[in-house]
């Protein structure tokens, strides 16, 4: 994979519903953000592991952690937090999770649109470099 330039990373996880745990593991993927219901901040859902192809043997860390209602969880790419305004600045992380803070009451798919409001507000005329891929969760 190092010759060819290429990469793989993935981030894992699986929720049960009835215990309301959630369980995962990174492979060097932009951390997920949880923002707990209640909580004004987010936190990003961090485990240790490279990206796929690094280390023949690599041990990737799991971690788990017990949600509850109204929590919400954000996974998304990279196209997100790294998109430019016309200046070179970052939409970033910050900027992220005050979007999904703000939109907090809403249904998943209208947090979805209202992190694509304010990116497509953010970047303006500057075009995309990568792509820009969500999941939003929401615990009822």
């Amino acid at each position: 994979m190092n010759r060819a330039g290429l990469f793989i990373t993935l981030f894992y996880v699986k929720y049960e519903p009835v215990t309301r745990m959630l369980s995962y593991a990174n492979a060097g993927h932009v951390s997920p953000l949880l923002l707990r219901s209640g909580e004004a901040s987010c936190q990003k859902l961090d485990a240790e592991g490279l990206i796929f192809g690094v280390r023949k043997e690599e041990i990737y860390e799991e971690k788990e952690l017990q949600l509850r209602q109204g929590d919400l969880l954000i996974l998304y790419t990279d196209g997100i937090t790294e998109a430019q305004n016309s200046a070179g600045e970052m939409f970033g992380f910050c900027r992220l999770c005050s979007t999904v803070s703000a939109s907090r009451e809403r249904a998943p798919e209208e947090v979805i649109a209202a992190i694509h409001e304010q990116l497509a507000d953010f970047t303006g005329i500057t075009a995309l470099e990568d792509d820009v891929t969500m999941i939003v969760m929401k615990i009822i």
